[in-house]
């Protein structure tokens, strides 16, 4: 498998711990290296964006039909890779575009920890753009399983 690379942003009036956007960048990327991406590409993108309440609740009543906010939103690129069954590999050059998670760090609950809401956020994002679904329990043990797998590697033992 190629690097991966994730990119942070920020849209909005939106509020996060500044140690949140290096902790998003390691938690997307392992839970990248858990999955079988497909060899043979120079690597992948994973853009994550911070955005405020008014963002999300846009985002997730155009794209999802949902009423209001939410606290994570990824979206697969249409036409990726991915999608095509991981067919059609063949320029070791070239890097992919993933998809996009977005965050909205003032939907989620004031009792967690907000690093750790933020890092399970991210991956359970980056789980989405891998493919895996929660639709029944089996599906949400495991991913739940692998969250924190990946949880317990990149964040920092106090949190």
């Amino acid at each position: 498998m190629g690097m991966i690379i994730v990119q942070t942003s920020r849209s909005g009036e939106v509020r996060y711990p500044r140690i949140a956007e290096p902790v998003v960048r390691r938690t997307v990327r392992a839970a990248c290296d858990r999955a079988e991406l497909p060899s043979g590409q120079s690597g992948w993108v994973v853009d994550v964006t911070f955005v405020d309440v008014q963002a999300m609740r846009y985002y997730n009543e155009k794209y999802r039909g949902a009423a209001g906010a939410t606290d994570v939103l990824a979206f697969v690129v249409s036409g990726s890779d991915l999608e095509e069954g991981r067919e059609g590999f063949s320029d070791p050059t070239r890097l992919t575009l993933l998809g996009d998670i977005m965050i909205c760090p003032q939907h989620m609950s004031e009792e967690q920890n907000e690093l750790h809401e933020i890092a399970l956020l991210a991956c359970h994002g980056a789980l989405h753009l891998l493919g895996w679904t929660h639709d029944d329990e089996g599906e949400r043990a495991d991913m739940d399983r692998v969250t924190e797998e990946v949880l317990s590697d990149v964040l920092p033992r106090s949190v």
